[in-house]
């Protein structure tokens, strides 16, 4: 039904929970920074280290699928 899904090969709500998880990382990360901007003491670098965790996460799964692919392909 959905090509994204078949790239990705992963099922609706693997791939729906995945993407939730992701968005909220993003959400909590914008607020920790909104307050960090006005108040540079409050949190650090917690927001910078939620989006780098978040993005690793990705590249990790961006990994799997290519070596999935390969899989396919050989």
């Amino acid at each position: 039904m959905f090509k994204h899904l078949d790239d990705v090969g992963l099922g609706y709500c693997e791939h729906a929970k995945a993407a939730l998880g992701l968005a909220g990382s993003c959400l909590r990360a914008a607020g920790l920074l909104a307050v960090h901007a006005i108040y540079p003491d409050f949190g650090g670098n917690s927001g910078t280290e939620i989006l780098k965790r978040a993005l690793k996460q990705v590249e990790e799964t961006q990994r799997g699928e290519l070596e999935r692919e390969e899989k396919k392909e050989a």
